[in-house]
């Protein structure tokens, strides 16, 4: 009986010891599951600018802030160059490209050659033309469009309700198709209003049947912009349409100083943006660059990125009408309905506008 007890006593204190290590053949304790959380790939948005710079308070600013807002909500870097002339372009990509980008956006109609080419020589690379597109397109290619026409054929019939003085001028910096889509929509709108009112109001500085008007010749030259929205006002335009980015401001400057005449704005809400001559500015045809940059660095970080040409219009917002701001009071109600339901016939399509393309394809 003591021989029992003792071993007893031996194993009971042998146990414990050999619990402390554990065999080489056996499993590992399983942990309790832990929560999944995601975590999405660090990155850069690369955005090449137009001439006219960053802080042009339109255009260049509305698509580098959409990078920002971008960049933020995925918590990746935004930086972006400006293209001052043609070769720049192409010089800004291939700078980019060495620079571990997620995504390069040319933000321009310019820089679509110099884009298509790096595409084509960089499958792997994804970009994100604004404002161009072409074909065949790239699977690594997001070519964005916009309506322009369709919010500028508000404007137009906006200003020709509002005119005093039955004439109504614009200009831009270049004659190319992003740009002149405005002028199109503009001078249709204008038609509009005269063939429902029975009115013979004037728009100068452009024409529908040329193709042509007044335009500067690049995006920066505020001296020209300065002299067109004079003679403009010379001539009798008391509202304006100037759009070119910087050149939009001086010409706003310019109407500011003269007084008793409006401004139409472009792009970003120019009644918010451009603070040193807000007060001149009727509306603005705005049109959110930085949507369609936020939605590509998205689809990127979610793997469903899909190439293709996407046009934004006034059916999905990416297209409107500014609010009126201090000349809320000053717009006629009958006018305002009426433009609530001219928007709601282009959406519909019973209002058909024409753009760059529709136009040159009938000459």
């Amino acid at each position: 009986m003591k021989k029992l007890n003792l071993f007893l006593i031996i194993g009971l204190i042998f146990v414990p010891l050999v619990s402390c290590s554990t065999p080489i053949t056996s499993a590992p304790t399983p942990e309790a599951p832990k929560e999944k959380t995601a975590v999405k790939p660090s990155g850069k948005i690369c955005v090449i600018l137009d001439s006219g710079g960053v802080d042009d308070k339109g255009y260049n600013q509305s698509g580098w802030e959409g990078a920002q807002k971008a960049a933020k909500e995925l918590n990746w870097d935004a930086v972006y160059l400006v293209s001052n002339q043609q070769t720049d372009w192409e010089k800004n990509i291939i700078e980019f490209q060495k620079s571990n980008c997620t995504l390069i956006v040319a933000v321009g109609f310019v820089g679509g050659d110099a884009l298509k080419a790096a595409a084509e020589a960089k499958p792997e690379q994804y970009f994100q033309l604004i404002d161009s597109a072409f074909d065949p397109l790239p699977k690594n290619v997001w070519a964005q469009l916009y309506a322009m026409q369709e919010g500028s054929f508000l404007a137009g019939y906006l200003a020709a309700g509002m005119t005093k003085t039955g004439k109504v001028g614009s200009f831009g910096g270049m004659n190319i198709p992003p740009v002149a889509d405005f002028f199109i929509g503009f001078a249709q709108g204008i038609d509009y209003y005269n063939q429902k009112k029975g009115t013979n109001v004037q728009l100068l500085g452009w024409s529908n049947k040329t193709l042509d008007g007044n335009f500067v010749g690049n995006f920066s030259d505020t001296e020209a912009a300065r002299r067109f929205t004079e003679s403009m006002m010379d001539e009798g335009a008391d509202i304006i349409l100037p759009q070119s980015g910087v050149e939009a401001l001086a010409a706003a400057a310019a109407i500011k100083q003269r007084g008793g005449v409006l401004a139409i704005g472009a792009d970003a809400d120019q009644f918010l943006a451009d603070t040193a001559s807000g007060k001149v500015y009727l509306t603005t045809i705005m049109k959110n660059l930085g949507v369609a940059i936020i939605k590509a660095a998205h689809q990127i970080a979610d793997g469903t990125f899909k190439s293709g040409i996407y046009t934004s219009n006034l059916a999905d917002g990416g297209l409107a009408l500014a609010p009126f701001h201090d000349y809320d009071s000053t717009v006629p109600d009958t006018l305002k309905a009426e433009l609530k339901e001219i928007k709601q016939l282009i959406i519909d399509g019973t209002i058909v506008v024409d753009n760059w393309a529709s136009l040159s394809s009938k000459k």
